[in-house]
Order: C-alpha cells, then structure tokens, then sequence
C-alpha cells in the first residue's frame, strides 16, 4: 500500500492573505487555491486530550503530500465543511505533512 492510495478524498486549499483597508487596518481574506489529494480524519480521544491546551478545539487531522503549499491560518474546503488550519508538522523524512484542523463556520 502507498500513500498516495490513502488519500481518498480531495480539499481545496484556501490561503491567507493579508491586506489593508481604506482606515489602514490590516485585514485577511482567502484566496482559492489548488485542489489536492488527501485525507481527512477525526482525532482521537487521546489526541484530543493531549492537544487540549494548545488546540482545543481540534477535531480533524489531515495528511497532504509534501509538495503541499500549506501554512497555519490557512483553511481546506472538504466536502460542505470549512476547516481552519492550526498547524503544520512535516515528518522528518519529508514524506508528508499532518496538519491539526478545526471546524469553521461560514
């Protein structure tokens, strides 16, 4: 089995960018980017516990391809959800990227 063939689904990446308004604020809005192959899952209990403090409101991880262009903030269109990225891990053999999501509305 490859990793490619566990990637059984599809996300669109939306990334975040910056800009200012008319008062010089700054203010983010998303751009569409590339659809990629994925996979999403829900965390576990004990992942859920030990992310508690830092993530609290993780409910999905994801695994992209390392080729992936993904930072923090950015969000995944996955189905009808909209998944906020909290953050990025690449493996140390640079195979893929996990990435801690949580469910945004709107």
């Amino acid at each position: 089995m490859t990793f490619k063939s566990l990637l059984n689904t599809t996300v669109t990446i939306l990334s975040r960018t910056p800009t200012i308004n008319e008062l010089g604020e700054r203010i983010y809005s998303w751009s569409s980017g590339s659809s990629i192959e994925a996979r999403i899952v829900p965390i576990t209990i004990e992942e859920r516990l030990t992310l508690s403090g830092e993530y609290e409101h993780a409910r999905y991880k994801g695994f992209l391809p390392s080729s992936a262009s993904i930072t923090e903030k950015d969000r995944l269109i996955w189905g009808n959800k909209t998944l906020e990225v909290l953050a990025v891990y690449s493996d140390s053999s640079h195979h893929h990227k996990t990435v801690i999501l949580r469910e945004i509305e709107g």
